[in-house]
């Protein structure tokens, strides 16, 4: 790994982005957030996507098999996961930041 010396008061390089997201790259256009929010927001497509979850779960729950249940509960959790990312795809996220809690034990005694 390289290291860049840059001489002191002056300001690093920025290294460029190489491989960026799929989500940063469509972040860039203002165009696709715009579009993507207003067909989240509306109606049609939170009843297309529920009714779409709903026949997917009562397609792969007519497997009772006793060795499947735990895959169709992962096939389901993903399914959900796919869901939300869809939903979110034009949302800024930032991950929570860990709060570090406060030791409460005596080391001393």
């Amino acid at each position: 790994m390289s290291t860049i010396l840059t001489p002191p008061g002056t300001v690093p390089p920025v290294r460029p982005v190489i491989n960026p997201s799929p989500k940063s790259r469509f972040m860039e256009s203002a165009d696709n957030i715009s579009k993507h929010r207003a067909m989240v927001d509306r109606g049609e497509f939170q009843r297309a996507l529920d009714y779409a979850m709903m026949q997917y779960v009562a397609r792969i729950s007519v497997n009772t098999e006793t060795g499947t249940s735990a895959s169709n509960m992962f096939k389901i959790c993903g399914a959900q996961e796919f869901a939300q990312e869809l939903r979110l795809l034009a949302d800024e996220w930032n991950p929570p930041v860990r709060r570090v809690l406060p030791q409460n034990l005596n080391h001393d005694a």
